[in-house]
């Protein structure tokens, strides 16, 4: 090629040379959320050795300065939060993505979590008491988790919303707000039904729990959907020797001490932070009183979402309120086709109610 017919090229070739060594280099990969094992040091009412709950503790890139307070219900275990088969129901997952970091817990009696000799030790109060301890140390324990949070949100399911009431009803300021799935005043008549046929001796299922007395009791594997943990129609077939897989211990005598009925309203009564309440459409625990066996028909309370948030304000009529029925779900919200949206709701009605940064009641009555 002629000189003169290349100089034009070579000018371009030098523009273009220019343009990218003046260009700034790719930005680095975003950093990722990291998830780790924490144990809590808790001492456990009536039990002189030290005890200890542990838990998933995962932390986002981007931090917003709140920690999520996650406690499973009885015979479930932090995996509740964050099933590795079901990757797309997970809260933990969801949260992280939105800058919250999470701590889910293993309870008292359950998982990695200190076991008492005796299932007797592992009362309401018990339980109640340990999570107060998890909570303070979020706000002040540094050399526990490395850090700690301006804001905790208590976000329970079923035994673990009771537990997370009793701490917000008995120590203010424990708590900024809370997220209270499967819970209400008391159990229907069914759930004690149920409970009677498929909650068995832990020790007689497998040998992991070997050793236990009769009072430590889980949920047979295969029956989890027949206890009503789901509502069959809104679970992927799949998801049910998942959920099985993962059940936990609970003790009879937590069952036996909880506050339900009168007891638990007087309670819930002294809660005065904000508050989202979410229970399954099927909840067999407080939407389905029909016997064992019969089709599936709505209590009074779960008739509308209305009338769910009169059942459930009468139980906390002092705290600022919001109610939501679950479409499709029933009573293991996490666990059920409907989780993902309900994700989205808890994560939606957080975002208005820290909207500034403390707590505000942003959202009263049924939510969506």
């Amino acid at each position: 090629m002629p000189l003169a017919r290349r100089a034009p090229l070579l000018l371009l070739i030098g523009v273009l040379a220019a343009a990218c060594a003046s260009s700034p280099p790719p930005a680095p990969a975003a950093a990722t959320s990291s998830c780790r094992e924490v144990p809590t040091p808790v001492s456990v009412p009536g039990v002189a050795a030290p005890g200890r709950l542990t838990g998933d503790l995962c932390t986002p890139a981007n931090g917003n300065g709140t920690v999520l307070l996650l406690v499973g219900g009885g015979g479930e275990n932090a995996d509740y939060w964050n099933l590795p088969e079901l990757p797309s129901d997970s809260l933990v997952r969801a949260a992280l993505a939105e800058g919250y970091a999470t701590y889910a817990l293993d309870r008292l009696g359950t998982g990695r979590s200190t076991v008492p000799a005796s299932s007797k030790s592992v009362t309401y109060d018990a339980q109640v008491s340990t999570v107060d301890q998890v909570a303070t140390a979020l706000r002040a324990d540094a050399k526990v988790f490395g850090t700690t949070w301006h804001t905790v949100v208590g976000v329970g399911h079923s035994l673990g919303s009771g537990t997370l009431a009793g701490v917000a009803a008995r120590h203010a300021g424990a708590l900024d707000a809370l997220v209270l799935t499967g819970y209400g005043a008391a159990v229907t008549q069914e759930t004690l039904q149920l409970d009677k046929l498929y909650q068995v001796p832990a020790r007689t299922v497998g040998t992991r729990w070997r050793g236990l007395d009769d009072g430590y009791v889980t949920v047979l594997p295969d029956k989890v959907e027949q206890i009503g943990l789901v509502h069959g129609p809104g679970t992927d077939p799949h998801a049910l020797a998942a959920i099985g897989a993962h059940q936990g211990t609970l003790s009879d005598t937590e069952l036996s001490s909880r506050p339900q009925g009168a007891a638990a309203a007087a309670q819930a009564a002294r809660i005065t932070v904000p508050a989202l309440v979410a229970v399954g459409q099927f909840d067999r625990h407080y939407c389905e009183g029909n016997p064992v066996g019969a089709p599936p028909s709505p209590t009074p309370q779960c008739g509308s979402a209305q009338a769910f948030q009169t059942y459930e304000k009468k139980l906390l009529p002092t705290a600022c309120l919001a109610t939501n029925l679950v479409t499709g779900s029933g009573h293991a919200i996490q666990e059920e086709l409907a989780a993902p949206k309900a994700n989205e709701l808890y994560l939606s009605w957080l975002r208005a109610t820290f909207n500034g940064g403390k707590a505000r009641c942003a959202e009263t009555g049924p939510v969506s």
